[in-house]
């Protein structure tokens, strides 16, 4: 992986001008969900709720949608 070009490049541009919310996107659209979460977790309480809620949305898997996305939302009732 060469992270001077392509999605890669962006990402850690966006890292090292301190764009966080920016990077996270950039990871999204690549597919790059782990990255996007790792960096959310720094980016502060906002950035982090969003991303994850960004990620359990997307997402096509029936136990996070059925599960994971619930207990998020600490919607214990519904699980």
């Amino acid at each position: 992986m060469n992270w001077n070009e392509g999605s890669e490049k962006y990402i850690k541009t966006s890292l090292m001008l301190g764009n966080l919310q920016s990077a996270v996107d950039c990871c999204f659209k690549c597919g790059r969900h782990t990255e996007a979460l790792v960096i959310a977790l720094m980016a502060g309480k906002d950035v982090l709720d969003s991303t994850v809620h960004n990620y359990l949305n997307q997402s096509s898997d029936p136990f996070i949608k059925g599960v994971l996305t619930k207990l998020y939302d600490k919607d214990y009732s519904h699980i």
